[in-house]
């Protein structure tokens, strides 16, 4: 599946948006969703407090279904764990800080 594909050691980050009533408006969940995967050995998370969102490592490849629940309401995705083996990358370049003055107290000056 386009876009839901990640190299092994990857660190991702799941997030629940569009949580609507049956009316189509904004809603809040009356207990925190719980997450779940189906292989805890390709993909592992961590939900945050809220339940909002979760933390995840991809540990090794394979194709895993990320599964939510939240007040009775079941949402799943599937990622793709992939090698990740680089064939291209970029180069940027920019100009470097230029570091602050350091005055080290010692002036030629009398003060007088």
């Amino acid at each position: 599946m386009a876009g839901n594909n990640f190299a092994v050691n990857s660190d991702l980050l799941v997030t629940l948006t569009s949580v609507v009533d049956a009316s189509g408006n904004p809603a809040t969940f009356q207990n925190p969703p719980v997450y779940s995967t189906s292989d805890s050995t390709i993909l592992t998370l961590t939900g945050a407090a809220d339940g909002m969102s979760a933390t995840g490592v991809a540990q090794k490849t394979g194709s895993v279904v990320i599964t939510v629940v939240g007040d009775g309401v079941t949402e799943t995705t599937t990622v793709d764990v992939v090698a990740g083996t680089v064939v291209s990358f970029q180069i940027n370049i920019a100009l470097a800080p230029v570091p602050p003055a350091s005055g080290n107290g010692s002036g030629s000056g009398s003060g007088s």
